[in-house]
C-alpha cells in the first residue's frame, strides 16, 4: 500500500496544532487530534514560513511557563530546592555535583594516545602492532591516533647491515 500524498492543512487545523504544541504536545499528537498525518504538518512547516515560526514559538511556550514557575518557587526561601535544582540544570559546570572519580572524555583520549605510543614503540612486529590497534579500535569511542612508524636512524641501519642489531 502506497502512502498518500500530503494534504494541505486548513486554518482550523493550524489553530488546533498551535494549541496542542502550546501545552507541550507533539506533532504526532496534533496530527492524531486534527485528523491529518505528521507528514502533512512537516510539509506545512517546510513550505509555510509563518506556520513554521508559529509552531516553533508555540512549542517553546510550555518550557518558558515552567521556567517562570520554577523561578517564582525559587524566590521563596522555603523552596530553596527549586533554586538549587534550577542552578544545577542551567549551569551544570558551576553548580552540578561532580563525581571526583569520573573519567572524562579528555582523560580517556589522553590515556589511549599514551597506549598507542607504547604499542608503537614496544611492539616490534608491524603485523602484531596492526592487530592490536584494530582490536583497540573496536572499543574506542573516538578514532585512535594513528600509529607512527619507527624511523630508522643511521646507527640502527649500520648495525643491521653489520648483523649487530
Amino acid at each position: 500500500m502506497q502512502p498518500r500524498p500530503p494534504t494541505p492543512l486548513t486554518a482550523a487545523q493550524h489553530r488546533e496544532i498551535f494549541a496542542i504544541l502550546a501545552v507541550g504536545g507533539t506533532f504526532k499528537l496534533a496530527a492524531d487530534y486534527c485528523g491529518c498525518l505528521v507528514c502533512d504538518i512537516k510539509l506545512a512547516v517546510k513550505t509555510i514560513p509563518e506556520f513554521a515560526d508559529q509552531c516553533k514559538r508555540q512549542a517553546l511556550r510550555p518550557e518558558l511557563e515552567m521556567l517562570k514557575s520554577l523561578l517564582a518557587a525559587a524566590r521563596e526561601p522555603k523552596q530553596w530546592r527549586a533554586a538549587a535544582w534550577a542552578l544545577e540544570r542551567m549551569y551544570p559546570k558551576r553548580y552540578a555535583r561532580h563525581l571526583t572519580q569520573a573519567v572524562t572524555r579528555t582523560d580517556l583520549t589522553q590515556f589511549l594516545a599514551g597506549l598507542v605510543k607504547i604499542i608503537t614503540t614496544e611492539v616490534p612486529s608491524p603485523q602484531l602492532r596492526k592487530k592490536i590497534m584494530q582490536r583497540l579500535e573496536e572499543f574506542s569511542l573516538t578514532p585512535l591516533p594513528k600509529a607512527t612508524k619507527k624511523k630508522a636512524t643511521r646507527k640502527s641501519t649500520v648495525r643491521k647491515k653489520a648483523g649487530k642489531a
